[in-house]
């Protein structure tokens, strides 16, 4: 079957015999394109049949370029891979940081997994970027909703962008049933990324398995802003530079105005799997912004028989830490959050800061649910006394912050006016 684009000024890819030709590199390109769920049209030319409209619009955009996809279920796609022959991939540099390439969905616009693996794939065999996605809805396949693959040293995913997009889970946990999926985001070496809810709040919710964000070894700016997630098996923002893994992460990572509601509800880790957000060994050039987050567990009845005998439902809110890894982390500002468990829930201190090069805490509310922990720990010790992991180098306070519960400072416990005892310790 021939599938092909008609445009004056396009140079197409064309689908012969099972094959897909590539655009080359020096064609022109289309700088309008709309798509339906079966068809692609470029620069105004009549529609024609498409295996895969978004990756075959990819395929024809110019930098600069806008991919319009009208109401429908659109396939799982890839980018940057180099297997010209696979309809599903579209084998591109992208756009550039002045002309990204934008592809705008809207009401009613899902993009569906096909079967197991990924629904969106990005890969750098063939060097990519700048793509903006706008105003989709992203049905997570059996391991990710969008994943970023694993890279070699000199190769950075750089310069992808999702504004008001949904990763939108189907399991449902309260009754352990429905499709699965590991992650919402997985990304390894990142940057200039943002995933930000621009005309209202992004949503994730109900990934089975893992992580929303699992962000590893990020090389750039990374934002995350405006995102409602609720119901996830592991935590909303897993930031981590492991060594084996790659480059010590590097530039500044934001988490801004999130909220977080249920987290580290898997299954398979007994209902405990991990702080909602975790910051564990980034290395020293990278700064972590935490600010203006609301985080709660255990509110939705139906959720807090998820635990183990014997145990409180939930896990805790916020976490720096070294990972077990050789690198600490870098300068962490956490300002201006909501960190809240309902009475009874939580199964260690409320938020835990360790392994910082500096660590500011500003006008943060701490109200931890389960009074046998902590609401803040600082330099935690262990069941034996040693400290888990590294101590914080520099620790400063701005804002007043609010403490419910005891504050717990190398394993000494202050329960009486613990934010005085804050301000005491750590105050100018």
């Amino acid at each position: 079957m021939l599938i092909h684009a008609q445009s004056a000024i396009l140079s197409a890819a064309v689908v012969l015999a099972g094959s897909l030709v590539a655009p080359s590199a020096h064609a022109q390109g289309a700088r309008s394109i709309s798509c339906t769920p079966t068809t692609v049209s470029a620069d105004g030319a009549s529609p024609t049949p498409a295996v895969n409209p978004i990756a075959q619009a990819l395929r024809l955009a110019a930098p600069g370029a806008t991919i319009d996809l009208s109401m429908g279920d659109y396939p799982a796609f890839g980018v940057g891979f180099d297997n010209k022959n696979d309809a599903s991939n579209a084998p591109i540099s992208g756009g550039t940081s002045g002309q990204p390439i934008v592809v705008r969905g809207g009401r009613g616009v899902r993009i569906v997994p096909n079967g197991k693996g990924d629904t969106i794939a990005i890969c750098q065999q063939i060097a990519c970027g700048y793509i903006t996605f706008e105003d989709l809805a992203i049905v997570p396949g059996t391991r990710a909703g969008v994943i970023f693959y694993r890279s070699g040293p000199d190769q950075v995913h750089r310069g992808f962008s999702f504004h008001d997009c949904d990763i939108l889970g189907e399991y449902d946990h309260a009754r352990a049933s429905g499709p699965g999926s590991k992650w919402g985001v997985s990304a390894h070496q990142i940057a200039d990324f943002e995933w930000r809810g621009v005309s209202r709040a992004s949503r994730i919710e109900n990934i089975k398995d893992e992580h929303a964000f699992y962000l590893q070894n990020t090389l750039g700016d990374v934002r995350i802003e405006n995102v409602e997630a609720k119901r996830l098996g592991r935590t909303f923002v897993q930031l981590v530079a492991r060594s084996h893994e790659g480059p010590a992460a590097t530039g500044t990572v934001t988490i801004k105005k999130c909220k977080v509601d249920d987290a580290g509800i898997a299954a398979g880790d007994a209902y405990k799997g991990g702080y909602a957000i975790t910051i564990a060994g980034t290395g020293p050039q990278c700064t972590v912004r935490i600010e203006g987050n609301v985080v709660r567990a255990g509110f939705d009845a139906a959720l807090r028989k998820l635990t183990k005998n014997g145990e409180p439902y939930g896990t805790g809110a916020c976490v720096a830490w070294d990972g077990g890894d050789a690198r600490a982390n870098g300068t962490v500002i956490v300002e201006r959050n909501e960190f809240v468990f309902a009475p009874g829930c939580g199964d260690r201190p409320l938020a835990s800061f360790s392994a910082c090069a500096s660590l500011k805490l500003d006008g943060n509310k701490f109200r931890a649910g389960n009074t046998k922990f902590a609401a803040l720990a600082l330099d935690p010790r262990d069941e034996l006394g040693r400290p888990r992991g590294k101590a914080n180098s520099k620790v400063v306070l701005g804002a007043q912050n609010e403490l419910t519960g005891a504050l717990e400072i190398a394993g000494a416990l202050y329960a009486n006016d613990p934010a005085g005892e804050l301000k005491t310790r750590y105050g100018r």
